[in-house]
Parts: structure tokens; C-alpha cells; sequence
């Protein structure tokens, strides 16, 4: 069994990785949430109203939010 003073040992070692695994987890999170923005553009999988008839003729296809990729292209984390 480990004294509570090798414990608080133990704990203080950890200290400098925290802000690693902080960092790596935020950046983790970050692409997965840049990913999932970039793919729900131009689908109905978020439940995005229906376009007007007279939008899906004017863009060519029924795609909400996407006409021409830049607001896709656009979408970065940092």
C-alpha cells in the first residue's frame, strides 16, 4: 500500500502532463467537431428546414448551405 506521502508524490509528478493530455484532448475534440461541421453541410441530417422549390432550381440541387464548397472550405480549428 502506498503512504499518502508517496501518494501526494505521485500526484505532484503529474502535474506537468496535464497540460499535454489538456491540449490533446482540445485538439481531439476540436477536429471531430470541425469534421462533423464540414459534413452536415448540404445534408438534411441535422434537420435543416426543406429549401424552396424555387432555391433548389436557382443552386441546381437540393443542398441547404452549400452552392459553392467556400463556407465548407472555410469552416478550420485552431
Amino acid at each position: 500500500m502506498m503512504s499518502p506521502g508517496d501518494f501526494a508524490s505521485m500526484l505532484r509528478g503529474m502535474i506537468p502532463l496535464l497540460g499535454a493530455a489538456e491540449h490533446s484532448g482540445l485538439e481531439k475534440a476540436a477536429a471531430r467537431m470541425e469534421e462533423l461541421s464540414k459534413a452536415a453541410i448540404g445534408t438534411y441530417e441535422y434537420g435543416w428546414p426543406s429549401l424552396a422549390p424555387s432555391t433548389i432550381a436557382k443552386k441546381g440541387g437540393d443542398t441547404p448551405l452549400l452552392q459553392t464548397g467556400e463556407l465548407r472550405e472555410s469552416i478550420h480549428h485552431s
